[in-house]
């Protein structure tokens, strides 16, 4: 059990890849559509 442990310790991320996912990650919605006509530039 001991071992097993030791790899989820390993496999868990650190504080830099957290931070760096917030800054990075990008979420799709595939298939979304907004409730109501979204406002445009003009």
């Amino acid at each position: 059990m001991g071992a097993a442990l030791r790899a989820r310790d390993a496999a868990r991320p650190s504080e830099t890849h957290l931070a760096d996912a917030d800054r990075n990650l990008v979420i799709v919605r595939r298939n979304w559509v907004p409730r109501e006509e979204l406002p445009r530039n003009r």
